[in-house]
């Protein structure tokens, strides 16, 4: 199983947090590309499985932001690596602000979770699964 490490921090932390975890550099590229409020790094096996991932979330910006920030965050690390923001419903829209997880990021986590889907399938053997895999969602 991957390991997760969650890393709560004040803002005022953030960017050192970053530079201790990630390196100098690497951090203050991230930093001045997207200024985050937080931010996941995930790594990966050459097959696909995650290895580790790293979230850095700011605690003290009030509850709206951690809570936001903590579900978008783990969402990432669980798998869901892109943001989606030309979909509202989901966690992963950026211009959303949402304190849970939405029916649709559920069902996207028991999707990729699925048993039939495997690490390193072609994109047609996944789209071929879906209808049976979408069937038996919760």
């Amino acid at each position: 199983a991957p390991d997760v490490i969650v890393r709560l921090v004040d803002a005022k932390d953030f960017v050192s947090a970053l530079a201790a975890a990630l390196g100098d550099s690497t951090a203050s590229a991230f930093i001045n590309q997207t200024n985050p409020r937080c931010t996941t790094r995930s790594r990966a096996d050459e097959r696909g499985h995650l290895l580790r991932a790293d979230i850095f979330i700011v605690v003290d910006r009030g509850t709206d932001i951690f809570l936001d920030c903590a579900y978008h965050e783990t969402l990432h690390a669980l798998g869901l690596m892109n943001h989606a923001d030309d979909i509202p419903w989901t966690t992963l829209n950026q211009r959303r602000s949402v304190g849970y997880l939405s029916v649709y990021d559920r069902a996207m986590l028991q999707m990729l979770y699925d048993q039939k889907i495997r690490a390193g399938m072609s994109r047609f053997d996944v789209q071929m699964l879906l209808p049976q895999i979408i069937q038996g969602l919760d």
